[in-house]
């Protein structure tokens, strides 16, 4: 038996998907709060057990995801003057190279205006123009090279010789060093909040079913002695 068509117009509403409200707390600081209470409230309860885990490892855990916040964050905050010094040097290179391929274009006229020692000086063409590499770490080489062939060509007592050339190459050579170091500690950092983020979370679910199960009357109740004070969030 053939099932009616429905009329036009008359089709059911297709149910809109429905979304599942988180039950832990979004930012990383409000969870990390929750967790050092809960943590606490914990080790007041000795008969509340999880075999994965004991609530002294759980404070340890919070503690460490309460410091590593903290931590990222002055990470981060380090990098900014370094990445803005750079930035002042990657202008005063750049505004003052010309004088150096000038000097060379009047030492060696008859030479294609010093061209075929750009190389020597770290110089090359990018964007049809030439100039010292823009990637940082091979502008810091490129920089080395320049300060060293100043003096090798006659250099290196012109205005824009080695008196000028060494501290920038010096400074841009520390600093991309140490933005690199900064930049491997906080990714490190972050990699590892983010694993002590994900015991912190598996840890506060379990407690809530864990209190749920112990508590079935008035778990809502023992939550909010836990820190957990909604629900949903």
């Amino acid at each position: 038996m053939l099932s009616p068509t429905p009329a036009p117009g008359n089709n059911p509403p297709v149910p809109k998907p429905t979304k599942t409200a988180p039950s832990l707390p979004g930012t990383e600081l409000a969870l990390a709060e929750l967790a050092l209470l809960a943590a606490d409230e914990w080790l007041l309860r000795p008969q509340l057990t999880l075999v994965w885990t004991s609530s002294a490892d759980f404070k340890q855990l919070a503690t460490d995801f309460r410091a590593s916040i903290k931590t990222t964050d002055d990470s981060g905050d380090a990098l900014a003057p370094q990445t803005s010094r750079l930035a002042v040097l990657d202008e005063l290179i750049n505004k003052n190279l010309r004088y150096v391929r000038n000097a060379l274009t009047l030492k060696y006229s008859d030479e294609n205006d010093g061209r075929p020692y750009y190389g020597e000086f770290g110089i090359v063409k990018e964007n049809s123009t030439w100039q010292l590499p823009k990637d940082r770490v091979e502008r810091t080489k490129s920089l080395q090279k320049l300060v060293e062939a100043l003096p090798k060509h006659g250099l290196g007592k012109e205005k824009y010789g080695t008196a000028f050339w060494a501290p920038i190459a010096t400074e841009y050579a520390l600093l991309t060093s140490g933005k690199a170091k900064d930049k491997g500690s906080r990714s490190l950092g972050v990699a590892e909040k983010g694993t002590l983020r994900q015991q912190v979370e598996l840890t506060l679910e379990a407690l809530k079913n864990l209190i749920k199960a112990n508590y079935p009357k008035t778990h809502k109740a023992e939550k909010r002695k836990f820190g957990f004070l909604k629900e949903s969030y």
